[in-house]
Order: structure tokens, then C-alpha cells, then sequence
């Protein structure tokens, strides 16, 4: 599966938040309301991640979506 620069972006920084912030998949599951299962695809990077999921996970953890993309 080709991933998108701004998905590896995402994914690379919130896999360092949930691990600064000692987060379970089921804890970023609970905080942004989207199923387990799909959850932890997501952070594993087994599925894609849709912009739906990026601004609940975003909105679950207290972060902005905009900084999580950028270039640094």
C-alpha cells in the first residue's frame, strides 16, 4: 500500500504522542470515539487513514490537525 507524505507525517507524529502520553490503542479508541479494531489498524499503518478518522483522533487527543501535517 503506497502511503500519501502528509499520512506518514500524521501517523509517524501521532504514533510519538500516543507513546509520550503512555496511550493504549484502546485508550486513543476511547478519546476519539472510532472502533478498536480500526484504531489499531490505523496505528499499526495496516489501513489508510481518512480525513474523517485524522479529525477525530485530532479532536479525541486535544490536537491540531494542521500541525500534524506540517513540514518541519
Amino acid at each position: 500500500m503506497e502511503r500519501s507524505t502528509l499520512e506518514i507525517r500524521f501517523l509517524t507524529r501521532l504514533r510519538g504522542i500516543v507513546k509520550e502520553r503512555k496511550l493504549s490503542g484502546c485508550a486513543v479508541a476511547r478519546m476519539s470515539r472510532l472502533g478498536r479494531t480500526h484504531c489499531r489498524q490505523l496505528l499499526l499503518g495496516k489501513v489508510s487513514i481518512s480525513l474523517y478518522s485524522m479529525e477525530k483522533i485530532c479532536n479525541g487527543l486535544g490536537l491540531d490537525p494542521s500541525a500534524m501535517i506540517e513540514e518541519e
